[in-house]
């Protein structure tokens, strides 16, 4: 009879158990990574007093106060015809050969063509803004728009988010224009005016003007992600995230009336008290947490460099699924990766102590996880209020998550490898971007649009993005114009042309190091 049993039924769960076994160690083992070939060290002709003369340039444009809610006044036009002046002034050769259009006064478009004869693919459009958000607390090292170069760091707002990026840009297209470099395909570079105050006026326009020229883009590039340092404790190393998608963005005014009063005669039931109970309703409520695609393959491109156990969890994600996810839910950084966040940030009622609202409103704002829409997110709130007195309203715009931006492609290929050419230690994964930038305003002109400035922070460093001390370390700087020299360089420049200057090159990874 025990022999029976165990044939019949302890023997088979203990095959199960042994396939399950070869299952998880046979994941764990293979590399699911990918690494771009011929990613040596970049290399570009650049010597330290061209490196000085950048660094002047960027704390130059620092300097001028572009702050985003003010550059739409008369006074902010001015500041912004400043701004575009000194980049007319301090680059030269890229405004003698690039075709400039401005849109809607304070916006520009740079259009450097490739030759007539050139076998084009469709262009490639970098994005970037140059408008900042306030100076704000007390606790600034140096002034918040001095643009002060200690020798270490430059200074000031703008100098993450996002001057840095668009001054590189240009610096290395100056490069290349020295360098005698001719195109492939046409590169485009787009900057915005108000991409803090969400880019209706800026970006929007610059896109409406893409479509009416019939323009597509093999790819656009925007701000986004970064190379972290110190911030995914999977791994030791360095981890450059590239945004393939991001979240969507809905923000809902829950409003409730009712007969107001002295506060003497409330009643059994108050507008505050029904308001209250819908917002603890929906905290207490979320909509379920999910893995999405960005950060399945951003795990599992990390997996072979993770810790054993880390390592053996991250490569079964079909087995390990929930525990990750509750792993993420422990911090709300990585919360927000994993769900569809709802918050309550406003909540006005009376304006007296002792008199009833009429009216209390609730706003809220949702940051929509990809897989959510603002149609289910609407009803997954009016389902959990359970109130039908309380209206929703959408205000201050709303829209919906990215769509899913390929890295089976060659322009992505590209983009990694440009990255580890230029910071050779870290690895490369897909990653979700969970605020917004300007790049949603460009969804119909391309299929492949990538979120990546090529910034290296540690948690101090991203704390800095529209917060004290804004700073950029001169070293990353430079990278930023070795970044964008080399990704131009493999995706926009004929490689087949002579290039004997090649000869010339000095390799500067050693003094970007130092």
């Amino acid at each position: 009879m025990l022999k029976r049993v165990i044939v019949y039924f302890i023997a088979p769960v203990f095959v199960v158990l042994i396939i399950l076994l070869m299952v998880l160690v046979f994941n764990t083992l293979s590399d699911k990574s990918t690494r771009p070939g011929n990613s040596a060290i970049s290399t570009i002709v650049l010597d330290k007093n061209d490196l000085q003369a950048a660094e002047h340039r960027l704390s130059e444009a620092i300097r001028i106060k572009t702050l985003s809610h003010e550059l739409t006044s008369l006074q902010g036009k001015k500041i912004s015809r400043t701004f575009l002046n000194l980049l007319r002034t301090n680059y030269p050769n890229l405004h003698s050969d690039l075709k400039q259009t401005v849109i809607n006064e304070q916006s520009i478009i740079y259009h450097w063509p490739a030759p007539v004869s050139s076998n084009k693919s469709r262009p490639v459009l970098l994005l970037a803004h140059y408008d900042v958000v306030p100076v704000q607390g007390l606790n600034w090292q140096h002034p918040g728009f001095s643009g002060f170069n200690d020798g270490q760091a430059i200074w000031g707002r703008g100098s993450l988010d996002n001057k840095s990026s668009l001054l590189a840009m240009l610096e290395a297209i100056e490069i290349l224009l020295r360098q005698g470099h001719s195109l492939n395909r046409d590169v485009y570079l787009a900057f915005g005016h108000d991409e803090e105050s969400g880019g209706e006026l800026g970006a929007k326009k610059i896109a409406e003007y893409f479509i009416s020229q019939g323009l597509k883009f093999d790819m656009i590039l925007d701000e986004g992600l970064v190379v972290t340092e110190g911030v995914i404790d999977l791994v030791q190393q360095p981890v450059a995230l590239i945004g393939i998608s991001e979240k969507g963005l809905l923000n809902l005014e829950l409003s409730l009336e009712q007969k107001g009063g002295h506060a003497s005669m409330p009643g059994k039931i108050t507008a505050v008290g029904q308001m209250s109970r819908a917002l603890q309703r929906l905290e207490e409520n979320p909509l379920p947490a999910r893995l999405t695609y960005p950060v399945v393959t951003m795990l599992s491109r990390l997996a072979h460099k993770a810790k054993v156990m880390n390592r053996l969890v991250l490569s079964n994600l079909w087995l390990f699924r929930y525990f990750v996810i509750k792993k993420f839910n422990q911090s709300p950084a990585t919360h927000a990766a994993v769900n569809t966040t709802i918050v309550a940030t406003q909540i006005s009622a009376s304006n007296k102590i002792n008199v009833l609202p009429t009216t209390v409103t609730a706003n809220l704002n949702i940051r929509i996880l990809p897989g959510d829409s603002i149609d289910s997110v609407q009803q997954h709130v009016r389902d959990t209020i359970g109130n039908p007195r309380i209206r929703l309203r959408v205000v201050d715009g709303a829209f919906e998550p990215a769509p899913m931006s390929m890295i089976d492609h060659d322009v992505y290929r590209q983009l990694e490898r440009s990255i580890l050419q230029v910071y050779p230690d870290a690895l490369v994964a897909p990653g979700l971007v969970l605020a917004a930038t300007d790049s949603r305003h460009y969804r119909s002109l391309t299929e492949r649009t990538y979120r990546f400035m090529p910034l290296r922070l540690t948690k101090q460093d991203l704390s800095r993005i529209h917060g004290e001390n804004e700073r950029i370390l001169i070293q990353d700087y430079h990278r930023s114009i070795q970044f964008y020299w080399q990704l131009l360089m493999n995706i926009a420049v004929n490689q087949a042309e002579d290039l004997s200057q090649v000869d010339r090159v000095r390799n500067l990874a050693g003094y970007y190091q130092g």
